[in-house]
């Protein structure tokens, strides 16, 4: 795993979040606070050092984002849920590009394969519960009953960030002109469920 401070200087991730913080502080204040957060990326990922490679592929996506709004909230910014919230939101409009991509040229394929997801992404080692649902062949249901985010969130004391990352799955999928996604749910409490839904489409949309 790459340190904090490698990670955070050879990602793009994170411009965006940056370009804001130089308008708002000095280079030296701005410097600063990416300092804290390699320390806090660091440090959160030492937490999870051992645990299965399942679970961290969604450790990889959590904890950049967890490390980056501690830091900030700590530095008693009022809008540090909203800057990251704000960045996340970009990156997941930005890797929609390779869905629309796939999903237009093949989309039964692209069903077919979300059907795999809670046997390659949201599975029980990572630390999901999840029920396949009975639906068409020309689309993929599943039930999430139990998801990490919630617990590694709650963990590093930033339950708040949950919403966040439930937020993207929607800006990643959503206005596929082929594919129609639906979320219900975002899993904030343990007592809630939340379904995802992929179909293709009766009528391609133009965008």
């Amino acid at each position: 795993m790459k340190k904090g401070t490698d990670f955070f200087t050879e990602n793009e991730d994170f411009k965006t979040l940056n370009n804001e913080l130089t308008v708002k502080y000095d280079s030296i204040t701005v410097q600063n606070l990416w300092d804290k957060i390699a320390a806090c990326y660091d440090d959160t990922w030492a937490q999870y050092s051992s645990v299965n490679e399942a679970l961290k592929k969604h450790l990889k996506y959590m904890i950049p984002y967890i490390a980056v709004y501690k830091v900030l909230y700590e530095d008693d910014r009022n809008d540090a849920l909203e800057l990251v919230a704000e960045q996340a939101k970009m990156n997941a409009i930005e890797k929609r590009k390779f869905n629309e991509g796939y999903s237009n040229r093949f989309p039964g394929l692209f069903i077919k394969n979300c059907r795999k997801l809670p046997k390659t992404f949201f599975t029980e080692k990572a630390g999901f519960e999840t029920e396949v649902l009975d639906c068409p062949s020309t689309e993929c249901a599943f039930l999430i009953k139990k998801c990490p985010y919630l617990a590694i969130c709650t963990e590093n004391g930033c339950p708040e960030l949950v919403k966040i990352f439930s937020d993207n799955d929607k800006f990643h999928y959503a206005n596929l002109p082929k594919i129609a996604f639906k979320r219900n749910g975002t899993l904030e409490t343990e007592e809630e469920l939340c379904e995802y839904r992929f179909s293709i489409r009766e009528q391609v949309l133009t965008v």
